[in-house]
């Protein structure tokens, strides 16, 4: 995969919305979002948030030592299958994170 994944919230959109992903009510939240995919990836960034069944940074870097570890031979198509998942999966991932320092209000 060669297109860049947009972060579901702006650092902005976080600072906005942290009082919800910290426990606020977020079934109004839910409920008020569209059907687009844009909407449903930011309500699951929120959703996701500081929950034990979330992502967090850790889990990136992670993910990033895993690849390194395991993919070893890159002149081998499955090795360079390998790594194109690490680097979606990672990506994926990391547009459900919030910014590394958000503004928190």
């Amino acid at each position: 995969m060669t297109d860049k994944i947009a972060p579901a919230l702006t650092p902005e959109e976080w600072a906005t919305n942290l009082s919800f992903a910290r426990g606020g009510d977020l079934s109004v939240a839910n409920a008020a979002v569209g059907d687009t995919a844009e909407e449903k990836h930011f309500i699951a960034a929120l959703n996701l948030y500081k929950q034990d069944f979330g992502f967090t940074r850790e889990d990136v870097k992670d993910l990033g030592w895993a690849m390194h570890f395991l993919v070893t031979d890159e002149s081998d198509q499955s090795q360079r299958n390998l790594k194109a998942w690490f680097v979606s999966l990672t990506a994926r991932i990391e547009a459900l994170l919030p910014p590394e320092t958000p503004d928190v209000r």
